[in-house]
């Protein structure tokens, strides 16, 4: 009995899912446990997910508002309940992962490089902690699919997974818009191989299309009416524009190419295992069609700076190009694993590298001259406006769209106004005063002069936050 009992919790503690599930706690412990400020991406999702919409004011689809909505009603209107909704979902993302691995018939060595290859990629490793939002979905939108996918083709064509799959696909596009890019290159893969092809040229490609209606059908509705919007605000973001082909192909191409390394960097290195398949017959259908996707992948990126123009391709725009990569070098990889040991080391140091950059940055970074938007005391300078004060007023108002999220979790109890746009306007206004409230980088469109000051100093850097009570009037 107790033979059994140790072999179980073996089994569990030395899980994959568990020590990613170990992993991400750490950094959700170090995500919340030094600092409240929040970064451009939750500073949006408390701005937007006060309210559900079909579409919200940004170039994003709506599902992760609603879920940041939902999580909101549940932990209040704080980093927590942002840090929690991220956390799970990356955690969904890595369970589909392991999934499909079995599903592919990885031996038990591959399935775990397998896993564990994503945090040797700079997005998983670093920019998902820091302040992705709609890209997890995106990832996990990615996950899903690709896991439904390979079911359908290798394991079994019932309903069921078709449905499943079309729901994975409508959970993609409802996270990112980019998501289409994975989509078009998934689907030019299956028709371009036949017997792919045939699997998708029957009834059940009705469940598929089912399950993708229900979930994106309601937004795709919203979107008709604003598209034009929608393209405006994506093109101010990426500034890409259109051109004929020009002399400064190589140029772009170079861009492109050299985002590609960065996103699968330091993974990338393990090709040097490669070991070429010669027997066709021995393939799977899963791996014939990662050939054909990235096949796709390699026209895509030599062809696009031919049409389009852009300054520069952030390694973090990729996931729906690159993120299947593990995948198909796990496939290409020696079965015998001989690299297990290069491969474990280097997870280990780049690992333990980012967890301790992370608590560098967010703990004694200041104290040495390197600031980022996290290490701002605002939460710290909103907690040192007198309470007496605070009891002479039901709204708060800033100008401020980085400054006014931070209200939300400071002052639950008050109506808040960020421009002309206000929250929690169900606030009972019996006191007919409300407080301004500005900082360093507040527009000009207000004077500091009159203004109280709380000066908040670490190090060399300065904080100041500028309060004043006005009458109820002015802050609308």
């Amino acid at each position: 009995m107790h033979e059994e009992i140790k072999t179980y919790k073996e089994k569990i503690f030395y899980h994959p899912l568990f020590l990613v599930l170990i992993y991400l706690f750490a950094h959700f412990l170090i995500r919340i446990s030094f600092s409240d400020t929040l970064q451009v991406d939750d500073r949006e999702q408390i701005f937007t997910a006060q309210e559900l919409k079909l579409g919200y004011d940004m170039p994003q689809p709506p599902l992760y508002s609603w879920l940041s909505y939902f999580f909101f009603q549940i932990f209040g209107v704080n980093i927590y309940a942002l840090s929690i909704l991220k956390y799970l979902l990356i955690f969904f993302t890595f369970s589909y992962l392991w999934r499909t691995t079995k599903i592919l018939e990885f031996n038990k060595h591959k399935k775990k490089i397998l896993l564990f290859s994503y945090l040797l990629m700079p997005s998983f490793a670093w920019h998902m902690h820091q302040g992705f939002t709609h890209t997890i979905l995106l990832g996990l939108g990615i996950a899903m699919s690709f896991y439904y996918l390979m079911k359908i083709l290798e394991y079994e064509t019932s309903p069921k997974n078709y449905f499943l799959l079309g729901v994975s696909l409508g959970i993609g596009i409802m996270g990112k818009y980019s998501f289409i890019i994975f989509s078009i290159l998934t689907l030019l893969s299956i028709i371009s191989i036949t017997p792919i092809k045939k699997l998708f040229l029957k009834k059940e490609l009705a469940f598929l299309i089912f399950g993708l209606v229900v979930v994106a059908m309601p937004h795709f509705f919203w979107l008709i009416g604003n598209s034009n919007e929608i393209i405006t605000l994506a093109n101010d973001r990426l500034n890409i524009s259109s051109k004929s082909i020009s002399s400064n192909f190589f140029a772009q191409t170079k861009i492109v190419l050299s985002s590609f390394l960065g996103f699968i960097s330091p993974l990338f290195l393990f090709i040097f295992y490669y070991k070429r398949n010669g027997d066709i017959k021995s393939k799977k259908l899963s791996e014939f069609f990662l050939d054909r996707f990235f096949i796709f992948v390699l026209i895509l990126g030599i062809t696009v700076p031919f049409f389009i123009s852009f300054p520069e391709v952030k390694v973090r725009w990729l996931h729906p190009v690159l993120m299947l990569f593990p995948f198909w070098l796990i496939f290409k990889l020696d079965d015998s694993c001989s690299y297990k040991k290069v491969f474990n080391l280097v997870i280990v140091v780049f690992t333990l590298a980012i967890i301790f950059v992370r608590l560098a940055q967010v703990t004694v970074g200041p104290k040495f001259g390197y600031y980022s938007r996290i290490n701002i005391p605002i939460t710290n300078a909103l907690e040192k406006i007198p309470e007496n004060l605070l009891d002479e007023v039901d709204v708060i108002k800033t100008n401020d769209y980085f400054l006014g999220p931070h209200l939300f979790n400071t002052f639950p109890g008050k109506e808040i106004v960020i421009f002309k746009k206000r929250f929690n306007s169900l606030v009972t206004q019996n006191k007919k005063k409300c407080l301004i409230l500005m900082d360093d980088d507040q527009d000009q469109s207000l004077d500091p002069l009159g203004f109280e000051k709380i000066l908040i100093a670490q190090g060399d850097f300065n904080y100041s936050l500028y309060y004043k009570i006005k009458s109820l009037n002015e802050c609308y």
